[in-house]
């Protein structure tokens, strides 16, 4: 039943008729870094003012725990399932929808940016599979220094405004930034330091680099003529441990940023939050909405702007999955009974329980099947 929504009364936020698109896959950014998502003061200050310029979606999870999993849950909608990620099965990679053909088709030159190598978790060749025009990786950035990783984001953010500079509309672009993923070693732009007890201090502090030039890009993006168009979907790809080291089995290990924000937005939706608890897999349905494209092929998505989408979300960790809504949240291990919950009522805590069992029982059969 949370699949199942009808009569689509879907609220339009756009104000620009089929403007262009741009991903910004944050890696491994987590809620907890984020003060207007209740998490650190001053780790993220670029991203809680853009904030005010956007529709927040203040409880989103993500799907998944590894970057091969998460990218295809926001264009594929392609629900996780524990220690496997489909992208990694290139038989089975043909099968998956993305949102990339549905734009290919209106005319859209599709590219996808990374300051790494795309070859990680075979992201490459899905991007390929499902049509992407232009991919850029680090061995076509030899004009920049590198890390461990790749290219850092203080370079990355540059050139993916040069890339959408030379862009013509219209564009769906995907950037996936870098220097938060170990090991690390970016060079601070700034002296903003986490708590010394901070036990993730490093990833923190990454987060925070990060937001730095992220906040620069868009201060630079705002004076281009295709901003105005343009509709930008700033997103964790997954989540991470973080200062608070919640339990993976704790949907609040799960909380992830999803802003909506850039100039196709309209007026009156910039600066608002939106407090359902929605998913990484319902990005694909609520953008082909918004576009008034058919969101037939995407199964396990759901338009987060219908009205009568329930708040709830299904998430896994590694070797096992929860579900959550508004009454709480259950989590357990495959194979054995609930790990977590914060729910009292014990009809309640069984129903969550038999909904995280039945969706990832329904998605491993639909993995085996897949060809």
């Amino acid at each position: 039943d949370d699949f199942l929504v009808s009569n689509d009364t879907s609220i339009s936020i756009l104000q620009v008729d089929k403007p262009n698109l741009v991903f910004i896959f944050l890696e491994s950014w987590s809620a907890d870094n984020i003060g207007i998502l209740g998490g650190l003061n001053n780790c993220s200050p670029q991203f809680d003012r853009l904030c005010n310029e956007g529709l927040l979606f203040t409880q989103t999870y993500a799907n998944a725990y590894v970057s091969d999993q998460g990218i295809p849950a926001v264009l594929s909608a392609a629900p996780a399932v524990s220690r496997v990620a489909i992208i990694n099965q290139p038989a089975k990679v043909h099968g998956l929808p993305c949102i990339s053909e549905e734009f290919r088709q209106l005319g859209y030159h599709t590219s996808f940016l990374y300051g790494g190598e795309l070859i990680f978790g075979n992201l490459k060749g899905y991007l390929h599979e499902k049509g992407f025009h232009t991919l850029i990786e680090q061995s076509d950035l030899d004009q920049y220094p590198k890390g461990s990783l790749g290219v850092h984001d203080e370079y990355m953010f540059p050139e993916l405004l040069q890339q959408l500079n030379a862009s013509k509309p219209p564009f769906m672009q995907c950037f996936f930034t870098t220097s938060s993923h170990m090991p690390y070693d970016f060079t601070p732009s700034d002296n903003w330091q986490s708590d010394p007890k901070d036990p993730e201090k490093k990833y923190t502090e990454a987060c925070h680099y990060s937001d730095i030039h992220l906040g620069k890009f868009f201060v630079e993006a705002k004076k281009q003529a295709w901003y105005k168009n343009t509709l930008f979907v700033v997103v964790a790809d997954h989540s991470h441990n973080t200062i608070r080291q919640w339990s993976n089995a704790n949907p609040k290990h799960s909380h992830i940023p999803l802003l909506f924000l850039g100039g196709a937005l309209k007026e009156e939706w910039k600066g608002k939050q939106w407090a359902k608890k929605v998913s990484q897999l319902d990005i694909a349905s609520t953008i082909l909405h918004q576009w008034k494209l058919s969101s037939a092929r995407y199964r396990y998505s759901r338009n987060m702007l219908h009205p009568s989408t329930p708040s709830s979300a299904y998430y896994i960790f590694y070797g096992g999955q929860g579900y959550l809504d508004d009454k709480g949240f259950a989590s357990m291990r495959q194979g054995s009974s609930i790990v977590e919950t914060d729910m009292t009522d014990s009809t309640e805590i069984n129903k969550a329980f038999a909904k995280a069992v039945s969706f990832q029982q329904l998605i491993y059969e639909q993995l085996k099947q897949k060809k």
